[in-house]
């Protein structure tokens, strides 16, 4: 039976902050709407890009499809300029490769940008599998857990041997409906809700720490 570690993104593996607020407020512009806060656009993270828009745009009557529209094309087009990995990341992947974890993300974020981005950051090469919104087999977005079910089935892990790491209550609430173990990343950009981790983590470093361990209990 395999160990299965399915990651977040956005908060969780990489620090995209500025750059969607960045985005999020170039979009804003175009209506002649005023910028929004870091903090509010952080907020506003974690349901998926349409999510992300219909919020940034609540105190106006834009038309929604024209405001998403100006959002992704910018957004594609500067997916990587302040974005970076948090600290631990890459060594940490690299870490729990070579103590034989099955490594993949799964994102709400477009999986277009994700590839993209995942390339960019130079840490794709550890990962088993990539799977973000729209994906070819049309899963839906978190907290819907068929995507996780699908992992488990695919890469021959089970609830005892696949773990989620996530910033955010939906990345809880997915692994809680697929019956996983659910980490959560307090460093990131999301809050827990009502929802109860397994585990919570400080830094990335911890989490490597906490995986090593926990297999070789297993």
């Amino acid at each position: 039976m395999n160990h299965c570690i399915i990651f977040d993104l956005d908060g969780t593996l990489i620090d995209s902050l500025d750059d969607l607020v960045i985005a999020v407020n170039y979009m804003r512009g175009e209506y002649g709407l005023s910028e929004l806060s870091r903090e509010t656009v952080r907020s506003y993270i974690g349901n998926g890009v349409k999510s992300l828009v219909q919020r940034a745009t609540q105190d106006s009557i834009c038309d929604f499809d024209g405001a998403l529209e100006k959002y992704v094309s910018y957004y594609r087009d500067h997916l990587v300029e302040k974005t970076c990995c948090f600290p631990g990341v890459k060594s940490g992947l690299a870490e729990l490769s070579a103590n034989g974890f099955v490594l993949g993300v799964w994102t709400n974020k477009p999986e277009q940008h994700t590839r993209h981005i995942l390339s960019k950051l130079d840490i794709s090469k550890y990962l088993d599998f990539i799977i973000g919104g729209g994906n070819e087999k049309n899963y839906a977005l978190k907290p819907e857990p068929e995507c996780a079910l699908s992992i488990m089935k695919e890469f021959q892990s089970n609830e005892n041997t696949t773990f989620i790491l996530g910033d955010h209550y939906t990345d809880l609430e997915a692994g809680r409906r697929a019956g996983i173990r659910r980490i959560f990343a307090t460093y990131g950009f999301g809050e827990c809700r009502e929802e109860k981790p397994d585990f919570t983590i400080d830094c990335f470093a911890d989490f490597v720490q906490l995986m090593v361990k926990f297999k070789h209990k297993l």
